[in-house]
């Protein structure tokens, strides 16, 4: 993995939890660097954004072997099973993700490929895996969960 950018990793966890979590690292892995069919460079792309905007405190990593994606499944949004067939309840849906991401202040720029779907791996001060998730489209994490799993890996 190419190493693209990081300073460390906390911000991401409410305040008030941030000293218990100090002893954890949080990394991001993206799947593509420019230059790419759509973008001559990382800025078309969105590397750069991705990595200040939304994982300022983190490090990111570029995986092009596809390794981190194979060990999700290799899953794309066109292979999730919808929760409705009913158009009006699929444009609703679309509707309340859009709301939920500008809330939050997410955008993207549809540069890369936006169709593989990625999600969150939880390994344990030893490199073993104690927790995934599998992203689903239009839901958001568990959080809940995955701060239950990162407290009792600090509380061992």
């Amino acid at each position: 993995m190419k190493h693209v950018q990081g300073r460390g990793a906390r911000r991401h966890f409410p305040a008030k939890r941030e000293r218990l979590l100090l002893p954890l690292q949080v990394l991001a892995v993206i799947k593509e660097v420019a230059p790419t069919k759509k973008c001559p460079d990382d800025e078309c792309l969105g590397v750069s954004d991705f990595a200040t905007k939304y994982f300022p405190d983190g490090d990111v990593f570029h995986e092009p072997g596809g390794g981190f994606w194979e060990a999700l499944g290799n899953r794309r949004v066109t292979q999730q099973k919808l929760s409705t067939y009913n158009p009006i309840k699929l444009y609703r849906g679309a509707k309340e993700i859009g709301r939920r991401q500008s809330a939050k202040g997410i955008e993207g720029n549809l540069a890369g490929e936006g169709i593989v779907q990625g999600g969150i791996v939880v390994f344990n001060g030893s490199g073993d895996v104690e927790y995934v998730y599998k992203e689903k489209t239009g839901y958001q994490i568990p959080r809940d969960e995955i701060v239950e799993v990162l407290d009792r890996i600090v509380g061992e």
